[in-house]
């Protein structure tokens, strides 16, 4: 429920965000007697190119609590349509 997406990285070529509110999901389940609950919380990162190219967009953090975790880096290939 604590979670915080931390800054965009800035990448040349590229505009990241806005970044709105994350969508929130819930599960709960229940094995051996053992009560389980997942919480799932999804940021959209808008990506708009200026030219096309061939691009590394650094990892993002997450900071859960008191823990700061982060993404694996994205390549990513824009191409003229």
């Amino acid at each position: 429920e604590d979670a915080r997406l931390g800054a965009l990285p800035q990448v040349e070529g590229l505009r990241l965000g806005p970044v709105g509110p994350p969508s929130s999901r819930s599960s709960i389940s229940v094995f051996n007697g053992r009560r389980s609950v997942s919480q799932t919380l999804t940021w959209v990162v808008p990506i708009t190119p200026a030219r096309k190219g061939e691009y590394t967009i650094p990892s993002l953090t997450v900071e859960v609590g008191t823990r700061r975790l982060a993404t694996r880096a994205v390549a990513l290939k824009v191409v003229e349509d």
